[in-house]
């Protein structure tokens, strides 16, 4: 991806394309024609290969993605109060204090921006690469 992204598309496609050829898919061809493309590119390839590790949220925040976890009514193996999608500019998505940190550091200043995500919120929600 940081090939791509300062410029040598071509070597980051290789890259991509030697490690994916190596260890999951001899048959991989990398088609992505742009950064942006390579990026989803890379960022699917990294779910794949980094799928449970908890890698997906910093990638999310990183690329500045939403967080979709389901696709219209189909909620997947999601339960109930755990399956929403986010907009990725969502306040929700940013750190927060605990109440004894800002009660005991006057300069700390909390994130209190987003809501609490609902069950199903954001049904057509899509993420370009998962969808």
């Amino acid at each position: 991806e940081g090939l791509a992204m300062s410029g040598s598309l071509g070597t980051g496609k290789q890259v991509l394309e030697d490690f994916v050829k190596a260890y999951r898919d001899p048959s991989y061809t990398c088609t992505a024609s742009d950064e942006k493309s390579f990026q989803n590119e890379v960022w699917f390839q990294r779910r794949v290969e980094l799928w449970g590790e908890g890698f997906s949220m910093f990638d999310i925040m990183r690329l500045g993605k939403p967080v979709v976890r389901f696709h219209g009514s189909d909620k997947g193996i999601w339960p109930d109060a755990f399956c929403f999608n986010i907009q990725a500019n969502d306040g929700y998505l940013l750190m927060r204090f605990s109440q004894k940190e800002t009660n005991n550091n006057s300069a700390i200043v909390n994130n209190t921006e987003g809501t609490l995500p609902s069950s199903m919120q954001n049904p057509n929600l899509t993420d370009g690469v998962t969808d």
